[in-house]
């Protein structure tokens, strides 16, 4: 099995606003990602078999779409099913959502079974042990100077990713990179 999700990667402004806020955060004595996982998941797919994920890969292929403007929209404490977190919230555009439904489709179309939850795109930038020390890491973090609006960037492709778990922090590998055009 291997545990997997489908990820955008970060034009270099909106990677360099996540690490300036990691900087800061680091500094409140943070635990923050590595900047080398700083990513916007589109689609986490759990534990999967090598084979779901070969049959996954004709449907991510066939998605023909344009480039996707990003821009960052804030800083916020962000709770999901077993983690809390501080992200740097990305607006959420036409054609940010149209990736991430096309890609769903494609998820489901090839027998992967996807958590129904609605799409918050975020670039989680640290994890905290609960929401209230996350909220309070958030309103320190947005004290001061907030992140500056920065002009939307595209990204022209995502990647199927594997996440291995290590004592260290999770591990992620790139199996699969996907154009957009």
């Amino acid at each position: 099995m291997i545990r997997s999700f489908i990820a955008l990667a970060l034009p270099t402004p909106i990677r360099e606003q996540a690490k300036a806020l990691q900087t800061k955060a680091a500094g409140l004595g943070i635990r923050c990602v590595p900047p080398e996982n700083l990513h916007l998941t589109l689609a986490f797919l759990g534990d999967q078999p090598q084979t779901a994920l070969e049959d996954l890969h004709p449907g991510l292929d066939a998605i023909s779409l344009p480039p996707v403007p990003l821009q960052s929209a804030g800083v916020v404490p962000f709770s999901a099913k077993h983690q809390t977190a501080i992200a740097l919230t990305i607006k959420d555009t036409p054609e940010l959502s149209a990736l991430h439904k096309a890609v769903a489709r494609a998820v489901r179309h090839s027998g992967i079974r996807l958590e129904r939850r609605k799409f918050r795109p975020h670039v989680t930038i640290a994890r905290m042990a609960s929401s209230q020390m996350a909220s309070s890491a958030a309103q320190t973090l947005l004290a001061g100077t907030p992140p500056q609006p920065i002009a939307p960037e595209r990204t022209d492709s995502f990647a199927l990713y594997e996440s291995e778990l290590t004592p260290q922090g999770a591990r992620y590998t790139p199996l699969a990179d996907y154009s957009l055009r």
